[in-house]
């Protein structure tokens, strides 16, 4: 019995070593086709588990082409190294998509995605589950809607050292019922409208556990640099942002009931509007809906939140941090610093929501324990809980 085991482990681990040897680098150009989006193509078609497509020129999509379905899994597709910038997959209008990825253990690095509706999808409406998706070292322009949409139940998904410029929702995920293990680390948003956001409204059961996003910088945006909706268990660290340049525009923006934030060592700034925004929903799923009752607001508000150690900055507007309809908690620490020219916190149709400020936090050149000391009027210059 004991040598029939170890020949059992030996056997498995050759079976290992010969699929290890026998994975391969698969090259773009030297594949036999008439346009370079065949070429792609190609390669993917007699791609086996491990194997590498190496992209090494720039593939074009032209208006007719479809997009390429990745449904097998265990892949990567690497732009080689090149002198000067990435190689590219590019479509010629902004119509359709590059990339429909419904299979598991997919990498894309090194590569530059421009053009198009929506870049690169990950899954499809009717619900999907995809495990260890990465994304390294990317750049996403000029989205016609998307750069990276996530549709259907993920774990362990990794974006890191990417940049999105002028995507519309730079970062998406759309009703999402599983979020495992999703990270964004080390990443670059320019300009675009939502540069990430996490917008699950028609998501029930959710498991969202451990999404982090970290180290990355959020330039100026339309609106938000981050969204979340119905998204639970985030933490926000080590980020800088900008904020927006509309009149309705948040650094951070929180609605429909999510939960369990925690936003911790962030420089968060908007001048055009608040930098915070907590509030419930106007308007049913992705804002398309019918308007909702103010008993359905409350009902949907988001709580659970917790700043730790930032620096938060608005301009001329009512508040540098703004809650409506406010549920569950609200944690601000002493290492807080709150700047505004208005209030520094201002809430409303927040009587759910029970309010935790340390008396050492920072708010318009103050500390917390002298204004809770000040009279009601005075104390309102800095802030009003209601």
């Amino acid at each position: 019995m004991k040598n029939t085991t170890l020949f059992s482990i030996a056997f498995a681990m050759m079976i290992l070593g010969i699929q290890t040897l026998v994975a391969k680098d698969i090259y773009v150009s030297k594949q036999k086709a008439n346009s370079s989006k065949e070429k792609l193509v190609t390669a993917y078609n007699q791609a086996k588990s491990g194997d590498v497509i190496l992209v090494d020129i720039d593939v074009i999509f032209e208006e007719s082409d479809n997009p390429l379905t990745i449904n097998k899994s265990n892949l990567t597709f690497k732009g080689k190294i090149k002198n000067k910038g990435k190689y590219k997959l590019e479509r010629t209008n902004n119509k359709n998509i590059h990339l429909r990825i419904t299979g598991s253990n997919i990498t894309l690095e090194n590569l530059l995605f421009t053009n198009g509706t929506q870049q690169v999808v990950f899954g499809k409406k009717e619900e999907i589950s995809i495990k260890n998706s990465k994304i390294i070292n990317c750049y996403f322009k000029n989205g016609k809607y998307t750069g990276v949409d996530f549709r259907g139940n993920f774990e362990n998904t990794e974006i890191k050292n990417t940049s999105f410029e002028n995507c519309k929702f730079s970062l998406q995920t759309m009703d999402c019922r599983i979020l495992k293990n999703f990270t964004v680390d080390h990443c670059i948003f320019y300009k675009g409208d939502h540069q990430i956001s996490l917008d699950n409204p028609h998501a029930t059961n959710l498991e969202h556990e451990n999404i982090v996003i970290k180290n990355t910088t959020f330039n100026l945006s339309t609106r938000f640099n981050i969204a979340l909706a119905n998204t639970q268990n985030v933490t926000i660290s080590n980020c800088n942002f900008a904020g927006g340049t509309g009149p309705y525009s948040q650094a951070l923006h929180f609605e429909d009931r999510t939960k369990n934030v925690w936003v911790v060592h962030n420089k968060i700034k908007c001048l055009a509007d608040v930098a915070i925004l907590l509030y419930a929903t106007d308007k049913i799923g992705h804002g398309t809906g019918r308007r909702l009752t103010e008993a359905e607001k409350t009902e949907s508000g988001s709580g659970n939140i917790t700043l730790d150690n930032n620096t938060i900055t608005s301009g001329n507007v009512d508040a540098a941090i703004s809650v409506g309809y406010g549920k569950g908690y609200f944690k601000i620490f002493g290492n807080n610093t709150i700047l505004s020219k208005n209030k520094g916190i201002n809430t409303f149709n927040s009587k759910n929501m029970h309010f935790e400020i340390d008396d050492k936090t920072s708010i318009k050149g103050k500390k917390y324990s002298e204004i809770k000391q000040m009279e009601t009027k005075e104390k309102e210059n800095y802030i009003r809980i209601k």
